[in-house]
């Protein structure tokens, strides 16, 4: 019986933390329509004290843009599928992204990771980025990142390195 009644605690516990992260995100991101994508919109979730992203399921269905920058996020791991076209992570204080991490992503094409606190990046981070077009990853401190680390990114039209020791 005490077995059953942890069981329950628990799944109530996991059932209350996706409310919660729900309830998080629409009540401190502001949704606007897109005015660079019909029928789409722009989250708004900066200057917000996140540590971590937002599961993925959480986002609207038809996101175009998310901003999280100006935040306390400092690990991106197992991030949810998502049609974002537009990814701004800018000024928090990423230090390890896993690799692949951005694959979930199969339509972006802006990824802007400046301003963090990169030192390293794995060869499969950009897997499966083949629609990106521009990449920023300035104010780090990346030293000497291997050329075919940028090598899954056929479209890629702009990469932005400066700053970095």
């Amino acid at each position: 019986m005490a077995h059953r009644y942890l069981v329950a605690s628990i799944i109530a516990a996991a059932a209350a933390s996706c409310l919660a992260n729900t309830n998080i995100l629409q009540a401190s991101c502001v949704s606007n329509e897109s005015p660079e994508k019909e029928s789409s919109v722009q989250v708004d979730c900066s200057r917000r004290g996140f540590t971590i992203v937002p599961a993925g399921s959480y986002w609207p269905r038809n996101v175009y843009k998310m901003d999280l920058s100006h935040n306390f996020i400092n690990h991106l791991t197992n991030l949810e599928v998502s049609n974002v076209s537009v990814l701004d992570l800018h000024d928090n204080r990423i230090a390890i992204v896993e690799p692949g991490v951005f694959a979930v992503f199969p339509q972006l094409q802006i990824l802007d990771l400046s301003q963090n606190s990169l030192a390293s990046l794995h060869e499969d981070v950009f897997k499966n980025l083949t629609n990106l077009r521009v990449l920023n990853l300035s104010q780090n401190k990346l030293i000497h990142p291997p050329s075919h680390l940028f090598a899954p990114l056929a479209s890629l039209e702009q990469l932005n390195l400066n700053n970095n020791p």
